[in-house]
């Protein structure tokens, strides 16, 4: 059970304890009483999965907000959820926002324009638009809209970032650049390298944890230096 939603419940019952009782303050010994009730009602109704998921209900937008960190986590909690209403809950898109709140579908939306709105409103040092990557492995090559980029850079007339930079060829890279791109952040392909080593020095006799980190960190260095090798005389 996640610690703020404990202390919200116990805080809910003391406050009502200190109104049926007309008790001033609440005695250590009832405190703890009171938290150990809430424990034995509450634990095993959540399952151990989801216990470091926070939800938030919004009943007016019929929304249900998941704090979740990643996909499997969303499935996750899709699955309990099913399990244990019989409804299962459909995401919300940007175009269901834009179709709910204005009325617009993402068609009626000049997003090269509204790029260049934000830096003006915002007087932002750089931007990082969308155009095609994504983070994480790719399942398939990404396909960059370099057009759009470019009409952001010259509309906007600041330095654009690259989310999701690992996994893009070579010569994305630099088309990207001559685009207005000027950050690139790369991690994903790294640390799925260190992870391959790891994967590779466990076929080993390895009785020691720092074998499996140095084996981890030497091939997250080999795939860094591998990746700065493309900039080199752009």
């Amino acid at each position: 059970m996640p610690a703020s939603y404990l202390n919200a419940l116990c805080q809910i019952e003391e406050h009502a304890a200190r109104i049926t009782r007309q008790l001033d303050f609440i005695p250590k010994k009832l405190k703890a009483e009171i938290r150990e009730d809430i424990i034995d009602k509450n634990l095993m109704k959540m399952p151990p999965s989801l216990s470091g998921i926070p939800v938030v209900i919004s009943p007016m937008d019929k929304l249900i907000i998941v704090g979740a960190s990643s996909a499997s986590q969303q499935d996750l909690f899709v699955e309990h959820f099913f399990t244990a209403t019989g409804i299962e809950p459909l995401p919300v898109t940007p175009a269901y926002w834009l179709e709910k709140n204005f009325q617009k579908t993402e068609v009626d939306v000049p997003v090269i324009e509204f790029a260049k709105d934000i830096v003006d409103d915002t007087n932002i040092d750089a931007l990082a638009a969308s155009f095609g990557t994504a983070h994480g492995i790719y399942k398939a090559k990404p396909v960059l809209d370099f057009e759009r980029i470019a009409k952001i850079r010259q509309l906007t007339g600041i330095p654009l970032v690259m989310h999701g930079g690992s996994g893009v060829s070579p010569e994305d890279y630099k088309k990207a650049i001559t685009c207005g791109v000027r950050k690139i952040n790369y991690y994903s392909y790294m640390a799925r390298a260190g992870r391959n080593a790891v994967e590779e020095k466990l076929k080993e006799d390895v009785t020691f944890f720092h074998l499996l980190a140095g084996a981890a960190t030497d091939a997250m260095k080999e795939d860094s230096i591998k990746a700065m090798k493309v900039f080199v005389g752009i």
